[in-house]
């Protein structure tokens, strides 16, 4: 049996910040706590390693209840980090290339939300009944604006919901954030619109100094899948709609409106590499993709109909009134000469 000496938490987690760049949460510290007593009179091998997942999916050694598949592949992680450490260190490395089996079918649904869904379900009034016996109306005021300033923060950055509980005023530097990734440990800008600085600037600042939550403490991911329910029950939207879809649905409508011209300032916002962007959000329907084709491609450049063209100008034309207070119909009408290739818009 080789006998391996681990690190005790405070080198290892100086190890995490220095070499793997990864900030130390209390999960890693319980899990790096949990693998190296496993191994403690263990051979130090992947065989021995199966068996502490196994164990994890059976629920034999932790608690006497198995965990989930996405937290069985936060420990391998741990357990990789702890690899890379020996391997430095001591030149030993057994995981590194380690998986997860089996594994199930996600349960995250990628459901876009319209930006009519999203503005109705922060604007949606509701009563909680915890203030119903209360006389005044201050608490209940307070409680909508604050999932209020949530639900339209979530609407207008796009911000993952671990990251959002996260936020602290001394993130706030007034036009916008500067926070650090919750999932990559990366630095993120996000810029503050005049909406929601209006709505932030009315919140209270408790002693804690998070920016969401309350006299108690911060508030947590789940509490906001809670009251996103009951707005999503009052709307009958989509019952499946998570706290993450804003996401989802933001980068996707957002990408698509600017249609990949901003593609690497919308995924410095996002927080998204711009191959991250290209792969899930940056999407095309076939008739503009064909109408690009023609308009680049060598051997059809010049032979575009002028169907096509009537349709790219209405597109072009229609984008700038966008957002406008104007109304009308915009006609386009060829000259009685065609071979004068001119087109007139009234």
């Amino acid at each position: 049996m080789s006998t391996i000496k681990f690190p005790d938490w405070e080198e290892f987690r100086q190890h995490l910040i220095d070499e793997q760049h990864v900030k130390p949460t209390s999960f890693i510290k319980s899990a790096f706590t949990y693998i190296t007593n496993y191994f403690e009179n263990r051979e130090y091998s992947r065989l021995e390693f199966r068996r502490l997942i196994t164990e994890l999916r059976t629920g034999s050694g932790i608690k006497n209840r198995p965990i989930s598949t996405n937290s069985i592949n936060k420990y391998i992680l741990v357990g990789k980090y702890i690899d890379t450490y020996l391997k430095i260190y001591h030149g030993i490395s057994e995981i590194q290339d380690y998986k997860a089996f089996p594994t199930k079918e996600p349960k995250k649904r990628k459901i876009i939300m319209t930006d009519e869904q999203m503005v109705n379900i922060a604007e949606c009034i509701i009563q909680n009944k915890r203030f119903r016996r209360d006389k005044s109306t201050d608490r209940q005021d307070r409680y909508n604006h604050l999932w209020k300033t949530i639900f339209h923060l979530l609407r207008l950055t796009g911000m993952p919901p671990d990251d959002l509980c996260n936020l602290q005023w001394e993130d706030d530097y007034g036009t916008h954030f500067e926070i650090v990734r919750n999932k990559t440990g990366k630095k993120r800008i996000v810029p503050i619109v005049a909406i929601l600085r209006e709505l932030l600037d009315q919140l209270p600042k408790y002693p804690h100094g998070y920016i969401f939550g309350s006299d108690r403490g911060r508030l947590k991911p789940q509490t906001i899948n809670q009251e996103l329910s009951k707005r999503l029950k009052f709307l009958q939207y989509d019952e499946r709609i998570t706290a993450y879809c804003y996401r989802y649905s933001v980068t996707t409508l957002t990408v698509i409106n600017s249609e990949g011209r901003n593609l690497p300032e919308l995924a410095k916002i996002f927080g998204h590499t711009i191959d991250t962007m290209h792969r899930h959000y940056l999407q095309y329907d076939v008739q503009r993709l064909l109408d690009v084709l023609e308009a680049n491609h060598p051997g059809l450049k010049g032979s575009s109909s002028i169907d096509t063209l009537k349709r790219v100008a209405t597109e072009a034309l229609g984008k700038i009134f966008e957002g406008t207070p104007y109304e009308g119909e915009l006609n386009i009408k060829l000259r009685e000469d065609v071979n004068s290739r001119k087109i007139y818009f009234s």
